[in-house]
């Protein structure tokens, strides 16, 4: 053999093992049998509309017809408890492996406009996958023949796996419903299973940054996390300090929360668990002061013309976004304050456009929504390179928001502008000599944006203007515009990350938002979003969400903090303008436009009345450029 084919099939092999070269060996486990059916499973073959509960699987304990359902929901499906869904799966084994494992989801379908985003979690340690759409609803009807297959391969490096009890999850994070067909776990030669014992443990206790209200009076949360593979039994946690909880202790796992009173410092706790009265296990828990967040969701579209879809779409899809927001709207207007539902077009080109062709009835169910703080208007007509704009391109950019303005009688004093980063200071003069005091600012996450989120990121800043004369109030919003793309608000799991990100960060205000947009670029109004804050609220006294329009959260905060904030002056150098440089022979020809137009009116100044003026014809020509 020569040395050249010696190297080759090392390669092979390597690239055999990376690819789990033994998976024609049998599983070390599975539920269900990989047979293009879900008849072996629970409510199969369509028994969706009786789920009640997330399954949690014990291997060598649990029947896949009894305990794992065909069906797992996702947080938008209306037949099962709003949120995320967990599956859970215990197995023990007798050694820890010395080579990767292999989780393998063999699923019949999934939801076809809405797919669901999954996490699977070993042992804690967790990684997502976004599902592929499915072929529709038959298959949870009950003909899994007319699915569409996807396989999942989860590899699992050894050291996420011990010998003993281990735990695995996949949870519904975003989406609608997948369908099983079978899962299996592979291991290499020689990883062995033993039975699971019959075990009652605290996995892990955490104080929650949250406080709630008791009897009148505030009192902080503990949440604990529960396994139990035995039977049901009267369990009770007590947490050092007098306060307990007695609740059923149900087979699987299960959260429990607890109340304590407020601590005014860093503090650690002794919980203990009791099961029928008898210590099943111990914990400590950090508790921390928990502050009075409030923080508001600016719920919008991202406006983007011709990115994702060609103008005339993307037009149609905002008008029915407006339509849709009215609607959800009225049907929430006696909700708590802070909790009705609101909705930002973002920018103002689709607005212009439904306000000409609206028909009378819906122009003043428009006027009405914005007159009732449902519909809120912000300056900008779209996220403009503003670097691009000349001075006069600039002012054009608020021309509808001024016309707007005089037609509703009503001042539009903030703009927003998304996924852009940075901005040419010339902006600044332009939006406060249009009435504009605030500016809600939501960059890319991460492309091509240099320091414009890690310098700039919840660091709120009044924006002088060249002159000195003007300033705005200036936020750019440290989770950026898209951080809910993915996953909509259906667990307090983002909320409370984000609020220890800004304590960690020494954050200095009581006060925070974040941009709360779902569904991508031109994505539509959260039909949820109103009951998901209503009954936050109703669980949390702090942190409070609020759903407001940004100039309802920047006067709040400007009437609180205002005066202690940096006045900034400078250019926010742009980093996106370099994109001309793709449509230099388009760029030419609409500045030269630009330059006419500004000619034209120059021109018509001098030689005819201001009375015979074509403002809608130079309106055009400006929406155009």
């Amino acid at each position: 053999m020569t040395k050249k084919s010696t190297v080759w099939i090392a390669v092979l092999a390597m690239s055999l093992i990376a690819a789990g070269s033994w998976a024609g060996d049998a599983p070390l486990w599975k539920i269900g049998d990989r047979d293009n059916r879900t008849d072996g499973l629970a409510l199969a073959p369509n028994g969706y509309g009786q789920y009640a509960r997330d399954a949690v699987f014990v291997v060598g304990k649990s029947n896949p017809k009894k305990d794992w359902p065909y069906c797992q929901p996702g947080p938008d499906d209306a037949w099962a408890k709003p949120g995320p869904h967990t599956f859970t799966i215990l197995f023990e084994l007798k050694n820890a492996p010395e080579a990767p494992c292999h989780l393998i989801l063999d699923l019949a379908d999934t939801q076809s406009a809405i797919p669901p985003r999954i996490a699977i979690t070993v042992n804690g340690k967790e990684k997502t996958f976004g599902l592929k759409p499915g072929a529709g609803d038959a298959s949870i009807f009950g003909d899994a023949s007319k699915g569409t297959e996807q396989v999942v391969d989860r590899t699992i490096s050894p050291d996420q796996l011990v010998a003993g009890l281990n735990r695995i999850t996949i949870t519904t994070q975003s989406g609608s419903w997948l369908l099983y067909d079978g899962l299996e776990f592979r291991a290499p030669a020689g990883v062995k299973l033993s039975a699971v014992k019959s075990v009652t443990a605290l996995q892990s206790v955490e104080g929650v940054s949250a406080l709630v209200k008791e009897n009148g009076e505030l009192r902080q949360l503990v949440r604990a996390n529960l396994i139990n593979t035995g039977a049901s039994a009267q369990g009770t946690l007590v947490v050092e300090g007098g306060s307990e909880k007695k609740f059923d202790l149900v087979q699987g796992d299960q959260t429990v929360e607890l109340t304590i009173p407020p601590v005014d410092k860093p503090t650690q706790l002794g919980v203990h668990l009791l099961v029928n009265g008898k210590e099943a296990g111990q914990a400590k828990v950090a508790v921390a002061p928990v502050r009075k967040w409030e923080l508001y969701l600016l719920h919008h579209t991202h406006l983007d013309i011709g990115y994702t879809h060609v103008q005339s779409d993307v037009e149609k899809k905002q008008w029915d976004h407006l339509d849709k927001a009215i609607e959800l709207a009225r049907a929430s207007k006696d909700y708590p304050e802070g909790s009705r539902f609101k909705w930002l077009p973002e920018g103002l080109w689709a607005v212009d456009s439904y306000v000409k062709q609206a028909s009378p009835e819906k122009k003043a169910a428009f006027i009405d929504a914005v007159n009732q703080g449902w519909v809120g208007l912000d300056a900008l007509y779209g996220s403009e390179l503003t670097a691009l704009c000349r001075p006069e391109e600039l002012l054009e950019l608020t021309g509808c928001a001024r016309r707007l303005s005089r037609e509703l009688a009503r001042p539009i004093d903030s703009a927003m502008i998304t996924d852009v980063p940075g901005y040419t200071w010339g902006l600044i003069p332009v939006l406060a000599q249009s009435g504009v005091k605030y500016f809600s600012i939501g960059p890319n996450r991460g492309h091509r944006i240099g320091r414009t989120l890690t310098a700039w990121g919840d660091k709120p800043f009044y924006w002088l203007s060249p002159s000195g004369n003007e300033k705005v109030l200036c936020w750019v919003a440290a989770e950026g515009y898209s951080w809910f793309h993915s996953a909509p608000l259906r667990s307090d799991k983002k909320v409370f990350e984000y609020l220890d990100r800004l304590e960690k960060l020494d954050y200095r205000f009581d006060v925070a938002h974040l941009r709360y947009n779902v569904g991508g670029d031109n994505g539509p109004p959260d039909a949820q979003i109103a009951d998901i804050v209503r009954t936050w609220n109703e669980k949390y006294a702090y942190p409070k969400l609020i759903l407001a329009t940004p100039h309802e959260f920047f006067s709040a905060f400007e009437q609180r903090y205002g005066k202690d904030l940096p006045q900034v002056s400078g250019d926010f150098t742009p980093y996106w303008e370099d994109g001309a440089a793709s449509t230099a022979r388009e760029t030419v020809i609409n500045r030269d436009a630009a330059e006419k137009v500004v000619q034209g009116n120059a021109l018509w100044a001098m030689m005819h009345p201001p009375s015979i003026y074509p403002a809608a014809k130079v309106q055009d020509a400006w929406r155009d450029i």
